[in-house]
């Protein structure tokens, strides 16, 4: 499956899959990604898209420290769903 590639042409393992985006808020995408590569997906209430470049601008501007300051500042607020896969 793609999930076996990408960890062939990888040589990482991945235990989970972040959606963000349009496609996060589709619960019967979000599942079917689940059941396909046999790994949690978990979905978060955000534009990726949007929150990446907000993000640069802070740690541009000094507001925010860095990256991980930012995700952990963010988390607070963020809305998530885990779709587990099914068999």
């Amino acid at each position: 499956n793609c999930m076996h590639a990408f960890e062939r042409m990888t040589g990482k393992t991945f235990k989970r899959i972040l959606m963000v985006g349009g496609g996060s808020k589709n619960r019967l995408l979000c599942q079917a990604t689940a059941n396909a590569a046999g790994v949690p997906v978990i979905s978060f209430s955000l534009e990726g898209t949007a929150v990446g470049n907000i993000a640069r601008q802070l740690i541009a501007l000094k507001a925010v420290k860095d990256l991980k300051t930012f995700r952990r500042l963010l988390s607070a607020d963020l809305q998530q769903k885990t779709y587990k896969p099914q068999k």
